[in-house]
């Protein structure tokens, strides 16, 4: 088993049962990808209160986690614990439901969940990496996120299509689906999501300077 091949070849990743065996590297997964629901909610949570906050005053709370590098470290690895267990019943339950539309007749649960969160390892790792350079650079996550998430943005979204591709050679490889539908549900979709969510904010970037 080579995670390397996640990123280069996921189509012999997924072929590999050891993979599936390996329950190091999914409670690694299923938490790291916890962690980047954690920073995803941080942002969520940190655009309005930097574009909408009344009078100035930003969400105290919010505040709190974005104004010291330990506040937001210890947010995002303990919150990611419980971020992980919620998005391994969650997330992992949308995956199944997708990879059915795909033609998947009854998908084994566990592997399904497996599936989800290794390929997420492929967007989630650049996601910490970026975070742990911030903290090196920056006084604060809230100085990083307002100095540089309009120029991360790009270099993330082609991690989060090679994400996509991994998760359709996951969805190709490890269940009998059609590949179209699995193209639509697991490349075509996503990355329009993505795409439109990353405008958003953009957009309201650009309106608040």
């Amino acid at each position: 088993m080579n995670v390397l091949n996640l990123f280069i070849n996921p189509r012999r990743f997924f072929g590999d049962q050891a993979v599936y065996r390996n329950k190091i590297l999914t409670v690694l997964a299923t938490w790291f990808f916890g962690m980047e629901i954690a920073i995803t909610e941080i942002d969520r949570r940190l655009l309005p209160s930097l574009a909408f906050a009344k009078n100035g005053v930003p969400n105290q709370a919010i505040e709190l986690v974005v104004s010291s590098w330990h506040t937001f470290w210890a947010t995002v690895v303990f919150g990611g614990v419980f971020a992980a267990a919620l998005g391994w019943v969650v997330a992992g339950w949308w995956y199944g439901i997708r990879l059915k539309w795909s033609g998947a007749k009854s998908p084994d649960a566990l592997r399904v969940r497996k599936v989800f969160v290794f390929q997420e390892l492929i967007y989630v790792l650049p996601l910490l990496a970026l975070a742990i350079a911030e903290s090196m650079v920056f006084a604060t996550y809230k100085e990083a996120w307002r100095a540089g998430f309009l120029w991360t943005g790009a270099p993330l979204f082609l991690f989060f299509v090679l994400s996509c591709r991994a998760s359709f050679s996951g969805a190709t490889t490890a269940f009998v689906v059609s590949r179209s539908r699995a193209m639509v549900w697991f490349v075509a979709l996503p990355i329009l999501t993505y795409l439109l969510a990353l405008g958003f904010v953009i957009y309201i970037a650009l309106w608040k300077r």
